[in-house]
């Protein structure tokens, strides 16, 4: 027995020794290190394109709020909120969306105080141009050499195109003639850059924007911006290289409008880029709210069908006023069963007996009761049922008092068809049974 103790024990200690040993191999050869992995965006930030800047915003204590429509500019408000005289809107993909009573609205709340930030990069601008708020303050975009006579300074991309198309056909005549330990070079190069190297375009020169009243200039990408120009009344204040202008102020009654070539450098995407969120802080006014509206808005299915199929849209209401027409008798106020009381057994009792004479069977219901009156007939008289039909008769005239035809009806006749008959037929039974 203490051998087997002495064992457990060293058994114990040995494992004991083994776990402090390769604890201590761990603590010296095994380092821990925290990395950390990026998840993406969350789920707001993947609902709202802007609430990055938001957020920045919110930090400097200004109000601010994103929209997916233009509704706000039906009525200057949007759920009960007015737009105040210093607020600041953002529009993003603006085109077609400022026509007729809404481009109305927006110079006339801009006239009283407002400042509107307008992109001329839209995905939605098509060949037609750009969109009315733009031609209200002479903005060309795209082609310039399709303006007027009086337009200003005409931009040539043939130059930048050919350059990038050799640039293009250089890379690729590198890239055949490269060997693999130049790819080896450059894929460690690749590993070695920044996190915001291609989100924010940093292998290209930022554009220097000289505008803000700053002691240097902002930098800001605008390299998927689309260049602008004007060929009507020149801009109060701008900002532009050789592509063409990026930002333009126009002053209109007492607020502003800002022309600029790429709203969203102020997306989640590109905020933290360069100057970005900064430049926006100098664009907007700080006593109000900034609205940044994004153009989401598509006409419902019911104005779609009605474009595309006007007479097909015709025909289907037509045919459910007919088919509605030809149901009405189903449509209606509810039925309703009044609740009844309880039947007495008496009712119950006519209910089934006229049931039974309805099928013929009411002779069964006359037997029945003659063949109860016998058997207590009987019981009382032993020798009644020896008498012969004249004798019974004559004995139940002495007992009843009814006529010798009432009482062969009642006790001898099959011929019970009509009513009258049936009911006397029963009521003389009922009598001979309550006098015996």
């Amino acid at each position: 027995m203490a051998s087997r103790i002495s064992t457990n024990k060293l058994l114990i200690l040995a494992i004991i020794a083994v776990t402090i040993g390769l604890l201590f191999w761990a603590s010296r050869y095994i380092t821990w290190k925290e990395e950390e992995i990026d998840l993406g965006y969350s789920r707001e930030a993947q609902k709202d394109d802007f609430l990055a800047i938001k957020q920045f915003l919110a930090q400097q204590g200004i109000e601010s709020q994103s929209l997916r429509s233009f509704g706000l500019l039906d009525n200057l408000a949007w759920q009960g909120e007015r737009l105040g005289a210093r607020d600041t809107l953002v529009l993003l993909n603006a085109h077609k969306m400022l026509r007729g009573q809404r481009l109305d609205n927006l110079l006339g709340w801009v006239e009283q105080g407002g400042t509107v930030i307008t992109s001329t990069h839209n995905p939605f601008v098509g060949a037609d141009g750009s969109d009315p708020l733009l031609d209200h303050f002479g903005i060309l975009v795209g082609d310039y050499d399709e303006a007027a006579e009086d337009t200003g300074p005409v931009i040539d991309d043939s130059v930048n195109e050919t350059s990038t198309e050799s640039a293009d056909q250089s890379l690729e005549d590198d890239g055949d003639d490269a060997s693999p330990k130049e790819n080896d070079e450059e894929s460690e190069e690749e590993e070695k850059l920044p996190d915001n190297h291609f989100r924010c375009a940093l292998y290209l020169e930022p554009q220097a924007v000289d505008f803000f009243g700053e002691d240097e200039p902002l930098l800001i990408d605008y390299s998927d911006g689309e260049a602008f120009d004007y060929y009507d009344e020149e801009p109060q204040g701008w900002s532009g290289d050789d592509r063409g202008l990026h930002l333009a102020q126009f002053e209109w009654g007492q607020g502003l409008v800002i022309v600029n070539s790429d709203n969203d450098i102020w997306t989640n995407q590109r905020v933290d880029c360069h100057d970005h969120a900064y430049a926006l802080w100098k664009l907007i006014d700080h006593d109000g709210k900034v609205w940044f509206l994004i153009n989401q808005e598509a006409p419902s299915l019911w104005s779609l069908l009605w474009q595309a199929v006007p007479y097909g849209m015709l025909a289907a209401l037509l045919a459910l006023g007919f088919w509605l027409w030809a149901k009405a008798v189903r449509f209606g106020p509810i039925l309703t069963r009044k609740a009844e009381g309880r039947r007495s057994l008496a009712e119950h009792i006519h209910a089934s007996a006229m049931l039974l004479w309805r099928r013929q069977q009411h002779p069964y219901l006359v037997d029945r009761l003659r063949e109860e009156v016998r058997q207590q007939l009987h019981q009382h008289y032993p020798q009644f049922s020896q008498f012969s039909e004249r004798e019974q008769i004559s004995h139940l005239q002495q007992l009843t008092a009814l006529s010798a035809s009432e009482l062969h009806r009642a006790l001898f006749s099959d011929n019970l068809q009509h009513p009258h008959d049936f009911t006397s037929a029963v009521a003389c039974l009922q009598t001979i049974r309550n006098n015996i």
